[in-house]
């Protein structure tokens, strides 16, 4: 790899000096704008190649563009019907219900505050007032 980057920088080089005129005064923005001009000619014609094979490389359905990262999952199930969403937790439902009555209390502070706020009211409550977000699920069905 080293002896590829090397051949590119030697190239780079000397066509850099085959084209300044050494009797010639240059501002370093000219010097700069020429050598990024040579640069960008050398660099791409190396990844012209580059996307061809990478074209070459590709599966049968060439159409496509391969995506990057996890594959998304999938939103129906294996008969082609939608998946049904998941139910919202208590926790969920608790949440949405005193979010926007815990945000006009607190209007200084951001979303993130008063969710660690409600997270701590909703660890404070008792299992008995937990019950009622869990009936309230249930009513939702």
């Amino acid at each position: 790899m080293s002896s590829v980057s090397s051949t590119v920088t030697s190239s780079i080089v000397n066509e850099f000096s085959n084209i300044i005129d050494a009797d010639q005064e240059y501002t370093l923005k000219e010097m700069k704008q020429i050598l990024s001009d040579i640069y960008k000619t050398k660099t791409d014609k190396k990844s012209v190649k580059k996307t061809t094979t990478d074209e070459e490389s590709l599966s049968d359905d060439s159409s496509k563009v391969a995506k990057r990262g996890r594959p998304s999952k999938s939103k129906v199930d294996s008969d082609g019907n939608a998946k049904a969403k998941k139910k919202p937790t208590a926790y969920n439902i608790f949440m949405k219900k005193m979010f926007p009555a815990f945000k006009e209390q607190n209007t200084d502070k951001n979303a993130k505050e008063i969710m660690i706020m409600l997270a701590s009211e909703w660890k404070s409550l008792s299992n008995e007032e937990k019950e009622k977000y869990k009936s309230v699920e249930d009513d939702n069905e």
